[in-house]
This record gives C-alpha cells, sequence and structure tokens, in this order.
C-alpha cells in the first residue's frame, strides 16, 4: 500500500473543566470533559481552498480513514492525493479522546454476531436481516469472525458512551469549536452514529460548512427502525431525535417555542416499498430549517445495506422542511452490492473517484 505524502500535526479541541469525584476516591478534584482528538494532515501542495473534515461513527474511530482492514489506501490518503488539507477526529470520550469515569457514564460495546449481521456479512445471516441484504457483495474477505480480515477489523472496535444526549453535546460544542479554529469553510463527512451531529453543526454554523458528505447517516427521523429481523414500523422508543433528525435543537421557522420539540408535529406516511420503512414527517405546513438550507448536502447510501430501508425518509424529512438534498444511492450509479462501511469497502476508492470528489469539486469555491 502507497500512502499520500503528508505534513502531520495533532491536537486537542474543546472540552471544559468540571469537579468530579472518581468511584476509586472520596476526593473531588478537578478535570476536563467533552475534549476531542484531531490529526491534521497537510499535502505537500494545497489545491483546494476547503479542508476536509472527517467524522467517525458509532463504536469506531479516525482510523477508519488511515487504511482498510484489508491494507489497502484509505479515504484520507486519496483525499490528499487530492489537493485536501484533512482532519481527521476522534469522538468524545472514544478512542483518544479521554473518557472520564463517573461522570460520563456507562459504556457498551458491539458483539461480533452484531457486526457480522449488520456490517460485514448481513447476507450470510439466516434469515436476512433485512431484503437488501442478499445483494451485500463490497466486504472484503468473509466478514465473519475467524477471517483474518474481519479480525483486524473487530479488533479497533471502541467502546461507546450509552448516553446518546451525553454523546451529542460533548461532540456538538467540540466539533463546533473544531470548525471555529480551522475558519475556512470546510468540507464535513460524517457516517452513521455521526450524521446528526454534522446537521447540527451545519445549522450552527452554516457559513463554516461548505457542504455536507452524510454516509449513512444515522435516523430516520424521530425513532429508530424496529428491525432487524425486516418490518416497516419503529419501535416504541421514542425521543432518540426529538427534534426531527437531531437529538438537540436545530432553527426552525416558525421556532420552537423554549426548544419544545412536541411543537414538531408529526406524522408517519406508508413506505415507498415493500423493502422500505414506514417515514415519519412533519404534518403540514412544515416548519422550515432555515439554516440547514444555507448548506449543500450530500446524503449517500449503499445499495445493500440496512440504511437503505429508511435513509429516504432522512432526505424527504429534510426536502420537506425546505432543504435541498443530492441523494445517491450507490446502486443507481452503477456501484453495486455496498454495505453500512463504504468507506471500508472493496470498492471504496472508486465511490470517491465517481461520486464524492465529483460532488466536492461542483460545491468548492476557489
Amino acid at each position: 500500500m502507497t500512502e499520500a505524502f503528508a505534513s502531520r500535526e495533532y491536537f486537542y479541541i474543546g472540552g471544559q473543566y468540571i469537579n468530579q469525584t472518581l468511584p476509586t476516591s472520596n476526593t473531588t478534584s478537578q478535570f476536563m470533559i467533552g475534549q476531542i482528538y484531531v490529526e491534521h494532515l497537510i499535502p505537500p501542495i494545497i489545491t483546494k481552498t476547503s479542508p476536509v473534515v472527517l467524522i467517525h461513527g458509532n463504536a469506531q474511530s479516525g482510523t477508519n480513514f488511515l487504511n482498510t482492514p484489508d491494507g489497502r489506501e484509505g479515504w484520507a490518503s486519496y483525499l490528499l492525493r487530492a489537493g485536501y488539507e484533512v482532519y481527521i477526529t476522534d469522538q468524545a470520550a472514544r478512542g483518544r479522546s479521554p473518557y472520564l469515569p463517573g461522570h460520563d457514564g456507562n459504556l457498551t460495546a458491539f458483539s461480533t454476531q452484531q457486526i457480522e449481521s449488520l456490517f460485514t456479512a448481513p447476507e450470510k445471516q439466516d434469515p436476512l436481516p433485512y431484503p437488501q441484504a442478499a445483494g451485500h457483495s463490497q466486504w472484503p474477505g468473509e466478514g465473519t469472525a475467524g477471517d483474518p480480515i474481519f479480525d483486524d477489523f473487530y479488533a479497533s472496535q471502541l467502546q461507546t458512551l450509552t448516553n446518546g444526549t451525553l454523546q451529542a453535546s460533548y461532540n456538538y460544542a467540540s466539533y463546533t469549536a473544531l470548525l471555529q479554529k480551522i475558519g475556512t469553510p470546510s468540507f464535513v463527512f460524517t457516517h452513521s452514529q455521526s450524521g446528526p451531529w454534522g446537521f447540527q453543526l451545519a445549522d450552527t454554523v452554516p457559513h463554516l460548512v461548505q457542504g455536507l458528505v452524510s454516509m449513512e447517516p444515522q435516523g430516520p427521523p424521530f425513532q429508530n427502525w424496529e428491525g432487524p429481523p425486516f418490518v416497516q414500523g419503529y419501535s416504541t422508543t421514542g425521543g432518540l431525535r426529538r427534534y426531527g433528525i437531531t437529538p438537540l435543537p436545530l432553527h426552525y421557522d416558525p421556532p420552537l417555542e423554549n426548544d419544545d420539540a412536541s411543537l414538531l408535529r408529526a406524522k408517519v406516511v406508508p413506505a415507498r416499498d415493500s423493502q422500505s420503512a414506514d417515514c415519519t414527517r412533519q404534518a403540514e405546513p412544515a416548519r422550515r430549517l432555515v439554516n440547514l438550507a444555507q448548506v449543500s448536502h450530500l446524503v449517500m447510501t449503499g445499495e445493500a445495506s440496512y440504511h437503505d430501508v429508511y435513509d429516504y425518509c432522512t432526505v424527504e424529512y429534510m426536502r420537506q422542511a425546505g432543504v435541498e438534498v443530492d441523494f445517491i444511492s450507490l446502486g443507481d450509479v452503477g456501484l453495486h452490492g455496498n454495505g453500512h462501511f463504504i468507506f471500508l469497502e472493496k470498492n471504496s476508492l472508486e465511490v470517491l473517484d465517481k461520486v464524492v470528489l465529483p460532488w466536492l469539486e461542483t460545491r468548492s469555491k476557489y
């Protein structure tokens, strides 16, 4: 594997001091919470004016973008070759971003079975966890425990906070601080769990987001899809994304008085087809997402991913609220068989070449 040459620096940003009594002691001391690790990679010649900020998903770290589990070049290196400055990050309380015992709450982790059934080998499950799984073909190797490529990938899986609202609050503050530090409008890439934080950033500092690339953003609006196994309905767990596509407040017009999420009147719309989930939208007249509408959006979904069940619902919610979204199902542009980890699969660089880089070019300022 040949990596692009780059100079490198790292720093931490965000965070705040608190007084906390650790479980192992009876004394109260000062600690920092919520800060994130940032790795800044600079190509020999910068030809693009907007940097790229990479934000990983649940149980992952910034290593997702360095190289693939089978040793191929990762997206960070390829973006450097294209002339972009790249910022690779670790979410708050994950990876190289510290976790504070006694304050940051309980942790959880993915089992091998969870990884296999939804990410690396859904096509091998009986019954299939969702209909689209039958077409999954892009994961390198067997995708199951004992396969060397899977084992390398699973070894990288990290613990994650069970308190999603706390995780969102940490990351919202620290990634906002990162974009402010960069100063130049940046392309923000999110994946899965971090999708709502990208929407939050575009809502809070739209002038610092040149474009938002949302790879299978966590969704759909408001609640979680009930599967797997496949059904068209939703779980009974409410309040996951109280503000439609985020757990934290967004700027709606008309505004939500006192950020009261209950003022968002939701209604369920029947699924587009028998292999998709029902969608939840606003009842008309819909409130507008006025800040999100100032930012260019690309939402990208693999044709064999469980996100193909419902990502269209997120896009329809945004469009109903006045946000223009370029929505690309990779199968529709000749890129077949992709699951959830698009940037790690066998055609990962083809996805960059055919979809992502051309989209960035059309949204760049020179």
